[in-house]
């Protein structure tokens, strides 16, 4: 316990340091720039982390911050956030991913600005009435990894804006990229915009700017705390800097804090099960605003195995068998190990390693000393364990018959 105390005083002098240096941060955003809207963030994880999240996005929000980390991603997971701004200002975002097994991870998200009770009048400055101010983008993304280390993904969004009776669509392309040379550490880069979104409202067309975001993310004490900076240049605007940190103490609760060129950020979540409520404060020029994160994360801890083929025969064609894993924690995992068992619960061939389970191993139907294990049915088991000490195993079976290919060589011979 002594040590954990350590850590979170070492945490809030973090969160204190990066708040003392805010004088150094100009305090204007990127606002009234095209497509400025879409700066807002997404999840209050990540907004109560100052916006320094491209290096980290390890959840749903990755559709939005950096698509390439889907591929992080094991479970299915839906986040759906509401903020109440300014002025009659409104902030949603809805975002689901949905890992598959060998094919990359898929995303949809959707972000929802909307702005009410605008006063119009006409060029005599006479009041015509009251209008509206809508933006909205759907992005569509996809994440991959390239191997252990690297992941790649890229999002189309569809854009769309709406003013008085004006109102126009047109579509863009972010693109991401991961490297995690560490365990520990993580670098991430976004490139914003890369097929710029054009909108035409009435006369003049808003080009949206292309945009770079480079992040890192440093995990500490058994990944329980989450350091992060992020480096941003948008248009021609130069490079802003945001800063983050959450400290996880237990396994229900995150503290966090953060700050960028715009405001500085707290907040906090609690979680049971598969489920997570995150809240984020954030202190600007104009107040304090709110924003609110509701996570469901089904099958975040959760395992798939699958033996293919089902039958093999070391001495046959089909030599060995491929079984391929899947692990998921909404935790970082630990170990992983998989056990080859016979029909008396013996253990004939055991694979182990620390972290993420490997994607597939393969088993030619030797044991660990050398021999060749015999006919029969063998059950594969395969546990995983996280950081906070949870184990959870899922099964498959498969077959070795050697006895079926010497009697077809033998019927041959004859």
């Amino acid at each position: 316990m002594k040590k954990y105390n350590i850590l979170a005083g070492l945490t809030m002098y973090f969160i204190i340091s990066i708040f003392g240096v805010s004088y150094v941060f100009p305090a204007s955003g990127d606002s009234g720039q095209p497509g400025s809207f879409l700066n807002f963030g997404a999840g209050a994880r990540a907004l109560g982390m100052g916006k320094a999240y491209v290096g980290l996005a390890d959840d749903a929000t990755a559709v939005y911050w950096n698509p390439s980390c889907l591929s992080k991603l094991f479970g299915n997971e839906l986040i759906v956030l509401h903020a109440m701004m300014f002025e009659d200002t409104t902030y949603d975002f809805i975002s689901f991913a949905y890992p598959t097994l060998n094919f990359g991870t898929f995303g949809l998200g959707a972000t929802f600005l909307r702005s009410t009770g605008f006063e119009g009048r006409n060029i005599s400055n006479e009041v015509i009435g009251n209008f509206d101010e809508t933006n909205l983008a759907v992005f569509l993304s996809y994440g991959i990894k390239l191997n252990e280390s690297i992941g790649v993904g890229a999002s189309v969004k569809l854009v769309s804006q709406s003013v008085w009776d004006y109102k126009d669509n047109s579509i863009g392309i972010d693109v991401g990229a991961f490297y995690a040379p560490l365990n520990f550490l993580s670098v991430g880069l976004m490139l914003e915009n890369v097929l710029q979104p054009r909108i035409k409202l009435k006369s003049e067309e808003d080009i949206f700017p292309l945009a770079a975001k480079l992040g890192l993310n440093i995990k500490l004490a058994d990944n329980k705390i989450n350091l992060t900076v992020d480096a941003d240049s948008i248009g021609a605007n130069g490079v802003k800097l945001k800063g983050g940190v959450e400290f996880r103490p237990y396994e229900y609760i995150a503290i966090r804090g953060g700050l960028n060129e715009t405001e500085i950020t707290g907040g906090i979540g609690v979680f049971y099960k598969e489920f997570g409520l995150s809240y984020a404060i954030g202190s600007q020029s104009l107040g304090y605003s709110s924003r609110v994160s509701f996570s469901w994360t089904f099958g975040a801890f959760d395992i798939k195995v699958e033996a293919e083929p089902k039958v093999f025969s070391p001495a046959g064609t089909k030599k060995e068998v491929t079984i391929r894993l899947l692990g998921s924690s909404k935790f970082e995992l630990k170990t992983w190990e998989v056990n080859i068992l016979n029909t008396k619960g013996e253990v004939v061939r055991n694979f182990n390693g620390k972290g993420k389970p490997a994607e597939m191993i393969k088993w030619d139907g030797r044991s660990d000393k050398g021999g060749s294990a015999p006919d029969g049915k063998y059950d594969i088991q395969f546990k995983l364990v996280d950081m906070m000490g949870k184990t959870i195993t899922a099964s498959d079976s498969v077959n070795i018959r050697t006895s079926i290919q010497e009697m077809n060589i033998q019927m041959e011979m004859r």
